[in-house]
C-alpha cells in the first residue's frame, strides 16, 4: 500500500520535472530522470511479483511497460543499429540504380557501335 503511494509521488515529481525541463532544462541535475526511471522500473518489479499469471501482467501493464521501454540505452541502440540498415539498404538501392544507369549506357554505347560497323 505505501508502495503505490509512493509511486503516486514520484509520478507527481516527474510531471513537475518534465515541466521545469521544458521551461528552464538547466534546473534540472543530469542524474534526476535516471533515479525516476529506477523507481518505475521497480513499481514494474513489484507489480510483475504480485501477479500471479505473467499474461495477465502483460495485458495489465503494457502502457507501463511501453512507458519505460524509451529510457533503456539498449533500445537506443536497436534503433541506431535499424538506421544503419536502412542506410545500407538506401546504400544498395542507389548501387542498383547506379548499375541500371551503366547497362543502359552500355546499351546505348552498343547500339552506337553497331550502327558505326553497319556504316563502314
Amino acid at each position: 500500500m505505501w508502495w503505490d503511494r509512493f509511486v503516486d509521488f514520484v509520478t507527481v515529481i516527474w510531471l513537475v520535472v518534465f515541466v521545469v525541463g521544458f521551461v528552464a532544462p538547466s534546473l534540472i541535475p543530469s542524474n534526476t530522470q535516471l533515479i525516476l526511471l529506477v523507481v518505475f522500473v521497480a513499481d514494474l518489479g513489484v507489480k510483475f511479483r504480485r501477479d500471479p499469471e505473467p499474461r495477465t501482467f502483460l495485458r495489465r501493464r503494457w502502457f507501463d511497460i511501453l512507458m519505460v521501454i524509451p529510457y533503456f540505452r539498449i533500445f537506443r541502440i536497436l534503433k541506431i543499429v535499424r538506421l544503419l540498415r536502412i542506410f545500407r539498404i538506401l546504400k544498395l538501392l542507389r548501387m542498383f540504380k547506379l548499375l541500371k544507369t551503366l547497362e543502359g549506357c552500355r546499351r546505348k554505347i552498343t547500339r552506337i557501335a553497331r550502327s558505326v560497323r553497319k556504316s563502314h
